[in-house]
């Protein structure tokens, strides 16, 4: 890809990634989920080798989340479920971040969307509370929490919302958004 010891490997893997997920996107069958799973190897390589409070390390993060969801025929695949634990981990890592630099790479708020629709077709509140369990911030776990029991709500599983936002509310019993919340279930 480039030279040994380049600074710039990490960005070369990231931006091949890049281009193999602009043609896979153009393809498919086969060779659609072959060239995503392309794509994702290169996003993998261009994680493993940026440093970890890079932009390429994010970007490589979110895209490495994307090629996994975009290979998988269905949500029980591996592919769906390894895109399901990238972007719950870009959530925790970004979370980390300083807000200044969470809003300058503006990863955090799609990965929470995109996370809290992948664990609806995963298996619904329980899975949620499963993935959900590994994010330490209590703010972020409730934000997750109440965007997959809207979406739930949305998708007529009006139960499983409701297990969801008493998941939210078992959680987090004292935090600013419990009272939001309570309305919600109501």
């Amino acid at each position: 890809m480039t030279k040994e010891g380049s600074p710039f490997r990490a960005e070369a893997f990231f931006r091949n990634g890049d281009g193999r997920f602009e043609q896979a996107a153009k393809l498919s069958g086969d060779a659609r989920r072959t060239a995503f799973a392309a794509a994702a190897a290169s996003y993998d390589r261009a994680n493993a080798l940026a440093p970890a409070a890079g932009d390429i390390y994010f970007l490589a993060l979110y895209k490495l989340g994307w090629s996994n969801y975009m290979q998988a025929e269905r949500q029980s695949s591996d592919e769906y479920r390894r895109a399901v634990d990238i972007f719950a981990r870009l959530v925790r890592e970004v979370d980390s971040l300083p807000p200044e630099r969470q809003a300058r790479l503006a990863l955090r708020q799609e990965a929470i969307d995109y996370l809290a629709i992948a664990i609806t077709q995963l298996g619904g509140a329980e899975e949620a509370v499963k993935y959900l369990g590994s994010i330490p911030d209590v703010g972020t776990r409730m934000l997750v929490l109440r965007r997959v029991a809207h979406a739930l709500r949305d998708q007529g599983e009006f139960n499983s919302a409701v297990i969801t936002l008493r998941g939210a509310i078992e959680q987090a019993p004292t935090h600013v958004a419990v009272l939001e919340t309570r309305v919600e279930l109501v």
